[in-house]
């Protein structure tokens, strides 16, 4: 069950904020900033309902959203899921 948790692309995005905004105990046990950019770079691969230009830009914003400083993920946030 955990594995199909780390495949799914909107999952990966909300792990994204609640890694980065909330920090505690990850609800995916094991979860850190790298697991989740290996799992965005793995995403990419993924077949899905998505094309291969939304799979790179879903994948873009987790690495943007993981590895940007705390204001610029405020707004990545905030543009992603309003």
């Amino acid at each position: 069950m955990i594995a199909a948790l780390r495949r799914g692309r909107h999952l990966l995005q909300m792990r994204v904020a609640e890694r980065r905004l909330c920090g505690g105990d990850a609800p995916i046990p094991g979860d850190s900033r790298l697991r989740i950019a290996w799992d965005a770079v793995r995403s990419v691969a993924a077949l899905g309902p998505e094309s291969l230009l939304q799979r790179i830009a879903v994948t873009a914003w987790c690495l943007a959203g993981l590895f940007a400083p705390r204001p610029i993920l405020q707004s990545l946030v905030t543009w992603r899921f309003t």
